[in-house]
């Protein structure tokens, strides 16, 4: 899978595209953040996860968006769950700050992606296999 595009949130964390460029993937980024009205762009980042080549694989920050902090809600989270299945996208949740999550939302709501993940039949590997995924979608 080197030399794929791996697609992340615009803007996101500096280091997403660092990552996956050293393991020889290409970078590009999906709408998440409108800067005129400070939120997210949610219709730009559906549309963009639709038109993006089926079976694209796709970055998903789903609680404590680094650097905005704002989150999908759960209607938001699982419409774009209903299209990332529709299009058979490969995601990698990077759930880094869950813990930092505000009392009310550190589990159910900030869960809703891999809940909604779980419900749509995806395999969501467990830590311990993270490592194994990293090196099947390199080979």
């Amino acid at each position: 899978m080197p030399g794929r595009t791996v697609l992340v949130s615009d803007p996101t964390w500096d280091n997403h595209h660092g990552l996956f460029q050293r393991a020889g993937f290409k970078t590009a980024t999906y709408p998440y953040w409108n800067r005129a009205n400070r939120s997210v762009d949610f219709d730009g980042m559906v549309k963009a996860l639709e038109a993006a080549e089926a079976g694209s694989i796709v970055v998903i920050q789903p609680v404590c968006h680094n650097p905005t902090g704002v989150d999908l809600d759960e209607r938001q989270q699982a419409a774009v769950t209903d299209v990332l299945v529709a299009k058979g996208h490969i995601v990698v949740f990077d759930m880094a700050y869950q813990a930092s999550a505000p009392a009310s939302t550190t589990m159910p709501p900030s869960c809703a992606a891999t809940r909604s993940a779980r419900a749509a039949s995806w395999p969501i590997p467990s830590r311990r296999t993270s490592r194994s995924m990293a090196s099947a979608a390199a080979a």
